[in-house]
């Protein structure tokens, strides 16, 4: 059983005046494919950051969940505190409550949360697929261009990286 998990898609991520690397671009990749796994009846699983005295403090603003691709009650949503989503969360009980053996992987930002998340999964022994169309992070002391082309290459040794028009549910 496959399914999505959208990773720290927040308002902190996107608003201001230094959003992450292609963030159009890379929320209507998620979108459409949000509404292709809604269409086929794929459980998505929604991750949230959470951080006190931050703009990820849970219920300030920017700690919600982009509007654009908002979940809907039935959409579990996982809360952590850490860049691996599976760490001292409910990750795990949800996939294994849905006996989920293949995550497909999106959100922010790619070197920390999607990199960790991901990491863990294959772990963990499930099936990974990274949409590399549908992963950024912000520019830092390299760019974010650059940080995602590393990524994509250490991950292509243990995961599966493919487009978001190469998926299919």
């Amino acid at each position: 059983m496959k399914a999505l998990l959208v990773i720290d898609v927040q308002k902190a991520m996107i608003e201001g005046d230094s959003p992450v690397f292609q963030s159009d671009l890379v929320l209507r990749n998620i979108k459409h494919l949000i509404d292709q796994a809604r269409k086929e009846h794929i459980l998505i699983i929604y991750v949230q950051h959470n951080e006190d005295g931050s703009e990820f403090e849970n219920g300030s603003r920017t700690w919600e969940i982009v509007d654009d691709i908002k979940p809907h009650k039935k959409d579990p949503i996982v809360q952590k505190r850490r860049p691996d989503s599976f760490k001292n969360t409910t990750l795990k009980s949800i996939l294994d409550e849905h006996h989920v053996d293949e995550l497909i992987i999106v959100g922010m930002q790619t070197e920390f949360c999607v990199n960790a998340t991901s990491l863990k999964a294959v772990e963990l022994g499930y099936q990974v697929s990274v949409v590399s169309d549908a992963h950024t992070t912000f520019n830092g002391k390299l760019s974010a261009e650059k940080i995602i082309t590393q990524h994509h290459k250490k991950w292509s040794k243990v995961l599966k990286l493919v487009t978001s028009s190469e998926v299919s549910f």
